[in-house]
């Protein structure tokens, strides 16, 4: 029953694909699930924020374009809890690199293999078929920014900052019926 911005791309199911935090300081792959990472239980925000990118070194303009996100959705989006996915899978940060303070967590897809190896995750399951590591990117056609609410739908898939401000500015009309 919660709305969603057909403008904006919102109304789909939000693809699951597996993913590695990325830690300047750990070297270790640890796959897990972009649903565990994005909706981890201890993130409070009515909706989570992920932000879908090519490469490491996108990370910092990208947070940068977040910095009112909060205010203009009236808390709606805690941007702290952004989930920045790096679509890279040979992605690694630099042991220097820090991430802008408040900003998020930062994984990249891995491939099916990465999971298939992993016996935390995989063992006693089958070796996945057809995995697709892009799916997430091809689901919301190349979008930068995606609100999703908590049954993991779409609220509002965004091109750019632009239209990230104008759909977390919505959120409050949309969950107070003002519109």
């Amino acid at each position: 029953g919660m709305s969603f911005l057909p403008d904006l791309g919102g109304g789909r199911c939000f693809p699951q694909v597996y993913c590695v935090p990325l830690e300047p300081s750990k070297n270790e792959s640890r796959v897990a699930f972009t649903d565990d990472i994005i909706f981890a239980p201890e993130k409070k925000g009515l909706f989570q924020l992920v932000v879908l990118l090519d490469r490491v070194d996108e990370i910092r303009t990208a947070a940068q374009a977040l910095h009112d996100v909060e205010k203009l959705s009236q808390g709606g989006v805690i941007t702290s809890e952004t989930t920045f996915a790096v679509h890279d899978t040979l992605a690694a940060m630099e042991s220097n690199f820090a991430l802008p303070s408040g900003s998020g967590k930062v994984v990249r897809i891995a491939t099916a293999s990465e999971f298939a190896v992993d016996k935390r995750v995989c063992g006693g399951r089958p070796a996945p078929l057809y995995y697709d590591e892009y799916r997430m990117k091809k689901e919301v056609k190349g979008m930068l920014f995606v609100i999703l609410r908590q049954d993991r739908f779409i609220f509002a898939a965004c091109a750019d900052k632009a239209q990230l401000d104008n759909a977390a500015c919505r959120i409050d009309d949309l969950l107070c019926g003002k519109c």
